[in-house]
């Protein structure tokens, strides 16, 4: 009886060490964070950026390939717009710009020399979005964080009255801050509130 109460007293300590590091690893990565969603005015900067058709998590390779082209370019931060929501659309089907983001407007011999490398340019003036900032500590920061932020935004209501009715295809846009994925600190998520959002988020120019 006295070796089980021991084993058994063990077995107790280590469930509990191994739920306080969980709980401690969740809390690290965000996952209890509120996901609260505040209205800023972003823009007035210019995004060079690649189209990727297929699977979401593949983003990661292409955001590599735009650190490589771009590589000694000025730009600020990186960036993805994605239009498709994977649990209705095909994964391969899935539609996302990935690039950098450059203050202001890229000068025209700027432009042409982006546009040689193979990405598309899309000046965005100033716009309403709604905001939810989720911390980056690995890699998976990318994954839980899209599955809990989209999650609450569903949840919430995060269409402004200021909308075009008439306008289809249009992406919620995520600013990665940080040139690179080793200075990055964290993940912008933002939500079109606004016809300046929304027509910068638009798949078509």
């Amino acid at each position: 009886n006295s070796n089980n109460n021991n084993n058994h007293g063990v077995a107790s300590s280590r469930r509990c060490w191994m739920c306080r590091s969980c709980c401690s690893w969740w809390r690290m990565v965000g996952v209890f964070n509120k996901k609260e969603f505040v209205k800023r005015t972003k823009g007035d900067f210019t995004f060079a950026y690649l189209e990727h058709v297929g699977p979401c998590q593949d983003c990661g390779k292409v955001c590599e390939r735009v650190e490589s082209l771009l590589a000694g370019h000025p730009y600020q931060h990186r960036a993805g717009i994605y239009f498709d929501d994977p649990s209705k659309v095909a994964p391969e089907k899935c539609r996302t710009f990935v690039g950098g983001i450059y203050d202001g407007k890229l000068a025209p011999e700027v432009v042409a020399e982006v546009e040689k490398l193979g990405f598309r340019v899309r000046y965005m003036p100033k716009f309403e979005c709604a905001v939810c900032t989720f911390p980056f500590r690995n890699v998976l920061s990318f994954f839980i964080g899209a599955m809990l932020v989209y999650r609450a935004a569903r949840s919430a209501d995060q269409c402004g009255d200021d909308h075009d009715t008439e306008m289809e295809d249009v992406g919620v846009m995520e600013f990665y801050n940080g040139a690179s994925l080793s200075k990055q600190t964290s993940i912008e998520f933002c939500f079109p509130t606004s016809t300046q959002a929304r027509k910068a988020f638009a798949y078509k120019d």
